[in-house]
């Protein structure tokens, strides 16, 4: 039986590996996971200017100084890794009712197509967040509870 592409997109998020919070600060949070026996953490940080908004940001655990901070890494783990980050960024902001909007941005073309797809699946995950798309250089990915 074909698939069509909307029930494609929802499947290559499905594969979720169990991840640990690792520190729950009042302005920072942090969590981990492994995939394939590579480490990766995801890290919410609280504007010090507008204390609702949490920018986002995940990359390789322990990177190796030479290679530039999440830079794309070629490990072919792209879909476990979108698909674990959303439920831990669903926990994040149910435990956290105060957070009015979480941030992150793309700059590679490949990672915007990737973060489209993904911010739009974040959205309904999060129970219908607004999401605004600003297409740049760089793109910013903002994500808002319904009720602001």
């Amino acid at each position: 039986m074909k698939q069509t592409f909307k029930e494609f997109l929802t499947e290559i998020f499905d594969t979720i590996v169990p991840y640990k919070w690792i520190y729950k600060y009042p302005d920072i949070w942090r969590a981990e996971f492994t995939i394939n026996n590579m480490d990766y953490f995801i890290l919410f940080s609280r504007d010090d200017e507008k204390y609702t908004k949490w920018d986002i940001v995940f990359d390789i655990k322990d990177r190796s100084e030479d290679e530039d901070p999440y830079s794309l890494s070629g490990t072919g783990n792209t879909h476990t890794i979108f698909g674990t980050l959303l439920p831990l960024i669903k926990e994040f902001t149910k435990k956290n009712p105060n957070v009015i909007s979480i941030i992150f941005t793309a700059d590679e073309e490949s990672r915007k197509k990737m973060y489209n797809r993904f911010s739009k699946k974040l959205a309904t995950t999060l129970g219908d967040w607004n999401l605004n798309i600003i297409e740049r250089a760089t793109n910013n990915y903002i994500l808002t509870r319904p009720q602001y």
